[in-house]
């Protein structure tokens, strides 16, 4: 059985689930490729199982007997449609389901963004086989609002390969916030605790770690950068590589999110040992309890609630991290799921 695997726009942070289906779909016997935007080169492995393609009739004249989708693409419309007409089943990992229109106002200058992904979600998930969500909140977002769109939708996690390399030392040192640097992440609270840090004389230490384009221009923050609180590496994709290193230096990993169906900064951080600071929203819940592999906060965020949080995570840190590595290992390593693959995607 022939798998094509597409990731048909350029999102970095993707690479490592890329990765695991790519030797999940392997190791259940079929022949599997990924189909990947140019972009990707650089940033995912040289391997004879990777194509970089300019068009998606690359995919077909592979002849595959099923396209597994992994992420939002204006092109995947077309191959679903094309998918469709020809008979192959194609599957849509859906990783945002469509927002209430509460969910949308509280976007701001991104809701227009967001209504449009809403709409490529909506026929894209149409026109597939079957749509696949990745928590349980996932399910629950998309039978509010989707489910008439496409009633056949399937649960299936995050999945990963372990990165982890545990002959490497290396020294935690900061409360980080790595990946997308928008408000549903929490981003002004995060900023907001390190202003109250810095005020109240702490000696923590922080990291932001993303793609996007920040312009701090707060005088606090960028004395803070000036002395060395606060690190940023900005307005560049990370690699694989860097993205690790950045949750292997990391005390604590911030997910306490507003809104979020689920979080590869989750597994991430959990894979890397990193114990993570969350609210109980979203998938957190679902994978970290309190004073185990993290700690739980409350919304809307309190600086002092943070600190005590931190500062818990801070004084148990090595116990916090082996917990964090069992969980990565129990609910994110893609050879768990090898029979549940085999339910969802109908592999005999």
């Amino acid at each position: 059985m022939k798998v094509a695997v597409l990731s048909l726009r350029f999102a970095p942070g993707h690479v490592a689930h890329l990765r695991a289906y790519r030797e999940l779909f392997n190791e259940l016997g079929c022949e599997v490729r990924l189909f990947l935007n140019k972009s990707y080169i650089g940033f995912i492995d040289d391997n004879s199982m990777n194509s970089f393609i300019d068009s998606v009739d690359e995919i077909f004249n592979w002849n595959p007997d099923k396209v597994f989708s992994y992420n939002i693409a204006n092109e995947n419309i077309k191959v679903a449609k094309t998918c469709r007409n020809r008979g192959i089943p194609f599957y849509y990992v859906l990783h945002e389901p469509w927002d209430s229109i509460k969910d949308l106002f509280s976007l701001g200058k991104r809701a227009p963004r967001r209504v449009a992904a809403n709409v490529i979600n909506y026929f894209t998930s149409k026109h597939s086989h079957k749509v696949v969500l990745a928590s349980s909140n996932g399910i629950a977002k998309y039978e509010k609002y989707m489910k008439r769109c496409n009633k056949n939708y399937a649960l299936f996690p995050l999945i990963f390969c372990d990165d982890y390399d545990d002959k490497e030392v290396v020294e935690r040192k900061y409360f980080s916030f790595i990946g997308g640097f928008t408000e549903p992440r929490g981003c002004s609270a995060f900023l907001n605790y390190i202003k109250y840090s810095v005020k109240t004389g702490k000696n923590t230490k922080f990291c932001i770690a993303t793609r996007n384009n920040l312009e701090l221009t707060d005088p606090v923050l960028r004395q803070a950068i000036d002395d060395g609180i606060l690190v940023v590496y900005s307005g560049k994709p990370m690699t694989s590589e860097e993205i690790n290193l950045h949750y292997r230096e990391s005390i604590c990993s911030w997910n306490a999110y507003i809104s979020s169906t689920q979080s590869g900064v989750l597994p991430n951080a959990l894979m890397q040992g990193s114990p993570v600071l969350v609210t109980n929203r979203g998938d957190s819940s679902e994978i970290v309890s309190d004073k185990r592999e993290g700690c739980f906060i409350l919304l809307p965020h309190n600086n002092e609630e943070i600190e005590i949080a931190y500062n818990y995570i801070k004084s148990h840190t090595d116990e916090m991290s082996k917990e964090a590595r069992k969980t990565f290992l129990s609910d994110y390593l893609y050879a768990v799921y090898k029979d549940l693959a085999r339910e969802v995607y109908e592999i005999d």
